[in-house]
């Protein structure tokens, strides 16, 4: 369907180690393999690269006459296509990586994508004149969201944090309690947590928030182990680190509660009717601070 019927002319690429069975890869469309039970830069050939499912193996199927010559062609024609339109193009478009237009591209990008899911009385956009003093809830205001996750890992130049950018915007009626901590970014475990740190996390946001005259909890998910991390699945539909309960229990404690939400899963919301607010992020990039 893809190359036939669509007529797509570039290549068909593997997910890591996504490829396992020869036959089936070279009948079936694919033309790059990538990492498969290696990495492909041992000097050991039993454990590099042709010993990849469209390597030796798929050699032999071509010379025994099991799959027709002109497989092969058209994989390499498509690969060789792609290498020339990309890497060896000399009027390919250069980008501005780090720089001040990459930057406002980001913001654009992740203002346009954020999902408001509730917005009683209007509450959002934050009019400042309306409160004195700004409550942040939240282990992910202040989280690397670039920091695990696997593959989607990366070590951005600029990082601006939720709390960092509120501070920017609303100065200094904006104070801060963590409320909960998710441990490292680790991949495919988790920290264990101390039960007595948590606890006193917990009662930190509560007591500061009877003093506030609006709550922003920012939470959801992160790229930790059995969160949006690869190797590992969540182990329930429920945000993590008793995210659930505290929201609860700030909502006991203040009616003016807004709720931002990174990830890129769904989850469950018991607290929905609590909240004044809901607004759903995704992963906004190293410009977070200032899109929110």
């Amino acid at each position: 369907i893809l190359k036939r019927e669509w007529g797509f002319d570039g290549a068909v690429v593997s997910d890591w180690g996504g490829t396992h069975d020869t036959w089936e890869a070279a009948t079936g469309g694919l033309d790059l393999e990538m990492g498969t039970g290696t990495d492909g830069k041992t000097t050991d050939k039993g454990q590099g690269y042709n010993n990849y499912y469209l390597a030796d193996p798929f050699e032999r199927l071509v010379r025994e006459g099991k799959v027709p010559m002109s497989v092969l062609n058209d994989k390499a024609a498509r690969v060789l296509r792609t290498i020339f339109r990309t890497a060896m193009n000399p009027r390919k478009a250069i980008g501005s990586q780090c720089s001040e237009a990459h930057y406002e591209a980001c913001q654009r990008i992740g203002e346009e994508g954020m999902v408001l899911l509730r917005n009683q009385g209007a509450t959002l956009p934050i009019d400042a004149a309306k409160y004195g003093r700004i409550l942040v809830v939240g282990d992910n205001a202040v989280r690397n969201m670039s920091e695990g996750g696997g593959s989607s890992e990366l070590k951005p130049k600029r990082d601006i944090s939720p709390l960092e950018g509120l501070r920017a915007a609303f100065g200094d009626k904006v104070d801060f309690a963590r409320g909960y901590y998710a441990g490292r970014a680790l991949y495919a475990k988790a920290d264990k947590l101390d039960p007595d740190s948590l606890r006193r996390l917990r009662d930190e946001a509560l007591d500061k928030a009877r003093q506030a005259d609006l709550i922003i909890f920012i939470g959801g998910m992160n790229k930790n182990g059995h969160e949006d991390c690869e190797n590992s699945d969540r182990k329930s539909f429920d945000l993590s680190y008793g995210q659930n309960e505290l929201i609860e229990a700030l909502a006991r404690v203040q009616k003016n509660i807004v709720v931002v939400t990174y990830g890129g899963n769904a989850y469950a919301t018991p607290w929905l009717d609590d909240v004044k607010a809901l607004l759903h992020c995704w992963y906004l990039g190293s410009m977070s601070g200032k899109t929110l």
